[in-house]
Formats: C-alpha cells, sequence, structure tokens
C-alpha cells in the first residue's frame, strides 16, 4: 500500500502563522506536525509515500529529504496552482495504481490501519471515510478507479464533490488519536497531549517532564515547572519562570524575570525583561489568543522580536566571542607588529585601512547595520602588499572588529552594501538571521575567488544548520582552510 500526505497548504487554517510557515510544518513540541503522521507511516509498515506540495513547499522537501531518516521512501509532487484536495489525487494518479491512503499533512492523526484495510476490502468500498466521534478526519482509503471521478487539471474537493459521485463509500470508526489542527485552541491542546504522553518529545530530558535541546543556556536561578520542552539554542534568563505546559522553539531567548506559562514560543522569538505570557501562541512579534483566535502584532522590541544579534548581544555567545578575540589579540601581538610595520612600508605611510560592511541584519537588508572593517592598509604597485593579500595577514586587524562586537566570530560573510543590494530571493535572505563573522562556513567552503551565490549558499546553509558545537568545528577548520586558499 502507498500513502498520499496532502501537503499543499491550500487551506491555512492557522493564520496568519501560515504565511510564512506551511500548515504541514506547524511545529508540535518542536516537530513538525507532519512528522507524526510519516512515523506513523512507518511503523504501520508503510515504505511508499507520495507528498503533493504548493505553498512554501520547499520547506518541507528540505527537511524531510527522501525520507530514510524513517525509514520511508518519499517522492514529491509539486502543484503550480491550488488543485483541491482530489484535484492533488488526481495530480498523483500516476503513482496511485493500488489501494492507497489520503492523509492530510496537517492534522495529528494514528488509528489502526490495518483493522482499517480488512473493513475496506470486505465492503467492497471505492472510498472508505476515516471518521472520529462521527467526524470526518480528512483520511481516507481510495481504490484507484476513485480517480477517474476526478477531472483533470480542476480545483476538486474530496469531501464535497468526490465522495458524492463514488459509490460505494463507507465509514470506518477509529478510537485512535486525531486532532485537526483547525484553530489556535486545537493547536495548543495538541501541544499539551504530547507533552502529558513524554513519549515523543524531542531533547533530553533533564528532570521529569522537563525535556531541553542541544546547546542550552539556563541560568541557575531560573525555574522550569513541568511539562516544558526548550528547543536548541534557547537562552533563559536569571529568575525567569517556564512552565507549566510550555514549549520553547529553538533560539528562543527568555530574559531576566520574563515568565511563560501555557504557550508556546515559536524559534527564534525574544521575549523581553519581566513580559508575562500566559496561554498565548508567540511567534516572534505576533502574539495569538488560543481561545479567541484573535493575534496582534507587538510593535515594542522590548517586549517580544524576532531573535536578531541584537536582542542577544550581551549573552553568552558574545562574551566568550570577545575572550577568545581577546585572547588570540595577545597570542598575535607580536606578528601583528611586523605585519603593520611591513604594511606602513609597503603602504607609503598608511597603516589602515577601512571598508564600510554590513554587521548585524534585522529581518531584512534595510535594517541592516554598517559598520567599519579594519584592515592593515595594502596598495595594489607594492609587493608587500600583494603578499600580505595573498596571506590575508592584512585582516588580522579584524580582531578589534571582534572585540567591539561589529562581528561574531562565526557567522555570515561581512559584504558591502552594494552586494546587499543583490539579494532579492528568500533563500537568500536566511542569512539575515546571523551576524557577520570573521569566519564562516563562507570562509572554509568557498575559494578565495567565489561568487556571490556561492557565498550566500554557504551562508543560508549556515543559518539553517548552525549550534554552538558546529562554529566550534569551524574555528577548528579556519586555519587549514586559510593554508588552502594561500596556496590556491
Amino acid at each position: 500500500m502507498k500513502a498520499i500526505i496532502l501537503a499543499t497548504s491550500e487551506t491555512a487554517h492557522l493564520h496568519p502563522l501560515s504565511e510564512h510557515i506551511p500548515s504541514p510544518m506547524l511545529p508540535l513540541v518542536n516537530r513538525p506536525v507532519m512528522e507524526y503522521a510519516i512515523e506513523w507511516l512507518a511503523r504501520a509498515g508503510v515504505k511508499q509515500i507520495v507528498v503533493t506540495l504548493h505553498h512554501l513547499g520547499g520547506s518541507i522537501e528540505s527537511y524531510f529529504g527522501d525520507g530514510r531518516r524513517w525509514g520511508v521512501q518519499i517522492k514529491y509532487l509539486l502543484q503550480k496552482e491550488p488543485r483541491g484536495s482530489a484535484g492533488a489525487l488526481k495530480w498523483a494518479a500516476n503513482e496511485l495504481t493500488e489501494t492507497f491512503l489520503a492523509l492530510p499533512g496537517d492534522a495529528l492523526i494514528e488509528f489502526d490501519l490495518d483493522a482499517a484495510c480488512v473493513f475496506h476490502r470486505a465492503e467492497n468500498a471505492t472510498a472508505t471515510r476515516i471518521v472520529c466521534d462521527a467526524r470526518a478526519t480528512g483520511a481516507y482509503l481510495f481504490e484507484p478507479r476513485a480517480l477517474d471521478a476526478i477531472p483533470a487539471r480542476t480545483l476538486f474537493d474530496i469531501a464535497i464533490q468526490l465522495l458524492p459521485a463514488l459509490t460505494p463509500v463507507r465509514d470506518f470508526a477509529i478510537t485512535g488519536e486525531w486532532c485537526a489542527l483547525d484553530s489556535f485552541a486545537q493547536y495548543q491542546d495538541a501541544q499539551r497531549a504530547q507533552l502529558e504522553r513524554a513519549t515523543r518529545v524531542p531533547g533530553r530530558q533533564i528532570a521529569p517532564g522537563i525535556w531541553v535541546g542541544r546547546n542550552p543556556a539556563i541560568h541557575p536561578t531560573a525555574a522550569l515547572a513541568a511539562p516544558v520542552c526548550i528547543g536548541d539554542d534557547c537562552f533563559i534568563g536569571s529568575r525567569a519562570e517556564i512552565g507549566p505546559n510550555a514549549v520553547l522553539g529553538a533560539n528562543v531567548f527568555v530574559d531576566y524575570e520574563a515568565t511563560i506559562h501555557n504557550s508556546t514560543i515559536l524559534d527564534r522569538t525574544y521575549v523581553g525583561k519581566l513580559v508575562h505570557l500566559a496561554d498565548r501562541v508567540v511567534d516572534r512579534t505576533l502574539i495569538v489568543d488560543p481561545l479567541t483566535g484573535q493575534g496582534a502584532r507587538v510593535v515594542d522590541r522590548f517586549l517580544l522580536a524576532a531573535n536578531t544579534p541584537e536582542s542577544i548581544g550581551s549573552g553568552l555567545r558574545r562574551a566568550s566571542d570577545f575572550l577568545i578575540a581577546l585572547a588570540l589579540s595577545v597570542i598575535a601581538l607580536p606578528i601583528a607588529i611586523v605585519i603593520g610595520l611591513l604594511a606602513w612600508i609597503g603602504a607609503r605611510g598608511k597603516l589602515f585601512a577601512r571598508k564600510a560592511r554590513i554587521g548585524s541584519h534585522g529581518e531584512a537588508a534595510d535594517n541592516s547595520t554598517t559598520f567599519d572593517l579594519v584592515h592593515f592598509a595594502t596598495r595594489a604597485d607594492s609587493r608587500i602588499g600583494a603578499w600580505l593579500e595573498r596571506w590575508e595577514l592584512n585582516r588580522l586587524p579584524e580582531l578589534w572588529n571582534v572585540l567591539r562586537g561589529d562581528l561574531n566570530l562565526v557567522g555570515v560573510k561581512p559584504l558591502t552594501r552594494a552586494e546587499m543590494n543583490l539579494i532579492t530571493e528568500e533563500w537568500q535572505r536566511q542569512r539575515f538571521a546571523s551576524r557577520a563573522g570573521l569566519t564562516g562556513l563562507w570562509y572554509i567552503q568557498t575559494a578565495r575567488a567565489a561568487t556571490l551565490d556561492d557565498v550566500l549558499i554557504a551562508d543560508a546553509y549556515y543559518c539553517a544548520t548552525r549550534t554552538g558545537r558546529d562554529d566550534l568545528r569551524v574555528l577548528w577548520q579556519t586555519p587549514g582552510a586559510w593554508w588552502r586558499r594561500a596556496m590556491s
């Protein structure tokens, strides 16, 4: 048997979250809701899965890949236009040549699939509707002949248009898990249910009911009340209170004495000092009341904000970067004096050169800040200058930029304003999630003469996958990259 997951996000229930997060990728305790469906299918023995995509489909394919991590094989079919739930089946008709299961990609559902298949075959049904408490779940078993009733390239709905045209259609009642996630209230109920089940919560359980992801920075005076799930690379400030029933995504920064109860805080959100959040869903500047579904944007960045470098500049990363840069500066001081003297001779009495670069970013290029990147001065017609540039020794003063806070040790490449103006595509804008760095994937993975696209690809990948451990790995690999670049 094959399964088809309808992940087109044509009907977006959790607006405005669904504007930038496709509904199958909405996180339930920090895992996309569609991941639960794929895990269930794998346990049920369904290894061949077709996924139909439309709205923001790239993020779904990027996360799930070919499915091997879950022990399944996933094939993606991209729709360039909306086709409805039944229209998506017709689009995938060539893949659906035997009895198949159709599932919504944005619902939580588990049931006895073997029992449903036995019922479907015994009834000789063309379609079997999976129902829970007399309500349709959006899951169906179909025979391939059902596809003949769907017109090609037409917006067509399973429940409204396809099922009335089929015979026989049967209902199979389930007692398993089902949540449609049609509203923020249902979304919060599903979060609590997954926390209470305590079987599929990601991270390390540091105490009963408390799960923490990688690279946490939790102040000793912070209070965590179970159940709580804290994502990767989170910072919890002094005397903050988290829980019960709190889910924090990755890279969430909770400032001191903030309280978060019965709430979901999505990735890359800054929660300000003394802010109290209870029974809310928060995505950076968006705050939603699950009971009413009403949302509002908070414009005061000291209350809620995107977790940009400005919001965490006083955190542990800034302190560690400063200390490492200070140590490197002391070690390199004798060499820097010699190199500085050579630069002064080669540049005919000029010691330093300053080049305007983009440092920290907001969520768009026009919110970026500019700083002067300090180099030893070089001249194009000077052999000394050419030698310094080849070995990149003219970059030694950039450690001063790290000490000043203009640069991270590891980050995206510092770009000129003209280069920033060439960033137009959404994937390129992923680099805005990080500050510029003295080194980074852009340095260790690209050649000296790399194109801007090569640099942007490396930067986007860095921002999407970065962890503290990865930053240490980049630092470790930088001397080798420096040697290869000099010898190329």
